[in-house]
């Protein structure tokens, strides 16, 4: 049996890896979309339908990588907020997956079980937002893939043609969000800080690494040029600019002010201080030992690191989803720290002392995100068991107050119901979901409110085909803007309020939502 087990010992890793991936994100199948999540799944519902990204829709500074990714997912799974979740935690499983055999390949199983553990939990934390489907956990997959893919290339002296594959899998992250480069960055670093130097050989891996990125950029390019939209693809970037310099729809850090530079840091030493001081003494030491020809290859990963906390900062914003990126390269660090303290204390002390200092270190590294979640995982047992109400485990259960989750659902429900899929709806607020979730098209190009009128004249909200036009009651309480402001959330400019009592009626009122219809010609 014993020998049975030893043989066996990867495959069995990775089928307890990826039960406990499965396991920790079980309960938020069956929970409603977050914002950013149900507009990626609006956009995605309407590729579907056979109107591409760009076009009659637009996700103004977004390229357009997660939104196919999400349409795939619909395409095979189908067309629901479970089917997205579960596509969401098969990605996961492979994501983690990637990250073993990178862990194994650099510095054996161990290694791989420890740094897929704190992967698996730390991805997974509520406060990092883990039970979201935002875009920074499905980018996590090609990141790891082609860092993996430069690592192995390198390590095998792999001919220079073969390095296209890092170019390909470098563009994927681009095509997520333009700022994800750190796999070409990593290229440069590795070809000109190997000794021995060859220019000859640099030149060839990093000619072949463009083309590889070539190959991956002029087919979605061709694509969006076919259907006449590559300026709309364009103004991606434009729009981008303004949305790191100043951001319309969330207020950021002044630019000049050094706080958002120590966002990650602040995070990771608030949502789990036992992983995050383990990577920061492992990416110091590995680092400081990077000549040793057992590192050889690990330091790439401290480099990876930085590169990744780098690529969380640019929108000057304290969004924990944006840490995600940078979990990988910590749960790896992290993890080979605490092997190197125990090739360390095992000459020093003994073994039972080693074995319970260190295997405590990683019962507390993991045991801060149990904690997290722990009262999330307590309602939905409860609720599966029959004890409590699936209202009660979406409301008490989840850790972000922020989203009305159930009202908009109801408020969903009732516009479905009293809608016809012809009609449009338009919801002058930040909340998003209700798109995707009533299945109804905003008359808008764009769905943010904030963005009104960037991509077409505002008054498109009240074209015929617009039946119910929603509205927070806590817009009324703000004071009115003139038609030169800017749009908000919590403000009504005079033009809006005067068409809107010019052809539509308070119908009624729903979860402190007003909602008027069209009144009939």
């Amino acid at each position: 049996m014993i020998q049975w087990l030893k043989r066996n010992q990867n495959s069995l890793s990775l089928l307890a890896l990826t039960l406990l991936v499965i396991l920790l994100r079980l309960p938020f199948v069956e929970q409603p979309f977050d914002n950013d999540s149900a507009a990626n799944a609006y956009h995605a519902r309407l590729i579907l339908r056979g109107e591409p990204l760009y076009g009659s829709h637009h996700p103004i500074h977004h390229l357009p990588g997660v939104y196919y990714v999400y349409a795939l997912i619909l395409r095979l799974l189908g067309d629901s907020t479970a089917s997205l979740k579960i596509g969401l935690m098969l990605w996961q499983v492979v994501t983690m997956w990637l990250l073993y055999y990178l862990a194994k390949f650099l510095h054996g199983q161990r290694l791989a079980i420890l740094a897929a553990l704190f992967y698996s939990f730390l991805s997974a934390d509520i406060y990092l937002l883990g039970m979201t489907a935002e875009t920074e956990l499905f980018v996590n997959l090609p990141r790891i893939a082609s860092i993996f893919a430069l690592l192995y290339l390198r390590h095998k002296q792999a001919p220079a043609w073969q390095f296209s594959l890092v170019g390909f899998l470098g563009v994927i992250c681009f095509w997520f969000k333009a700022i994800y480069l750190s796999t070409f960055i990593l290229a440069i670093l590795i070809e000109f800080e190997a000794r021995p130097f060859s220019l000859i050989k640099t030149t060839q891996r990093l000619i072949w690494v463009g083309v590889g990125a070539l190959a991956g950029a002029v087919p979605v390019v061709a694509y969006f040029a076919t259907q006449g939209l590559l300026t709309d693809l364009g103004q991606v970037f434009t729009f981008g600019q303004r949305y790191v310099s100043t951001n319309t729809c969330i207020t950021t850090t002044d630019l000049f002010s050094p706080i958002w530079l120590f966002y990650p840091a602040i995070g990771f030493a608030n949502y789990n201080i036992v992983l995050f001081v383990l990577s920061l003494c492992g990416g110091f030491m590995l680092i400081k030992r990077r000549n040793h020809p057992d590192l050889v290859l690990l330091k790439y990963i401290a480099y990876w690191y930085l590169l990744a906390y780098a690529e969380a900062l640019p929108a000057r914003m304290y969004r924990p989803y944006y840490f995600q990126l940078i979990i990988p390269p910590l749960a790896l660090v992290a993890a080979w720290f605490l092997l190197d303290l125990y090739q360390l204390f095992r000459q020093l002390l003994p073994k039972r002392a080693v074995y319970g200092a260190l295997g405590g270190l990683t019962l507390w590294a993991i045991g801060i995100t149990t904690y997290h979640n722990f009262n999330y995982y307590a309602h939905y047992a409860a609720y599966r068991l029959g004890q409590e109400t699936f209202a009660t485990f979406i409301t008490d259960g989840f850790a972000q107050p922020n989203y009305n989750l159930l009202g908009l659902a109801d408020l969903a429900q009732y516009i479905q119901n009293h809608t016809t899929p012809e009609d449009y709806v338009y919801y002058w607020s930040g909340d998003v979901q209700l798109y995707y979730l009533a299945d109804r098209r905003a008359p808008t190009k764009v769905i943010w409110v904030c963005y009104l009128g960037t991509m077409e004249s505002a008054q498109q909200i009240f074209i015929p085909q617009t039946k119910y036009i929603v509205i927070p009651q806590k817009v009324f309480a703000a004071p009115r803007q003139p038609a030169t402001a800017s749009p908000s959330y919590h403000a009504l400019p005079v033009w809006f309020g005067e068409y809107l009592l010019r052809d539509f009626t308070l119908e009624t009122t729903l979860h402190e939502q007003q909602i008027y219809r069209r009144i009939a010609p």
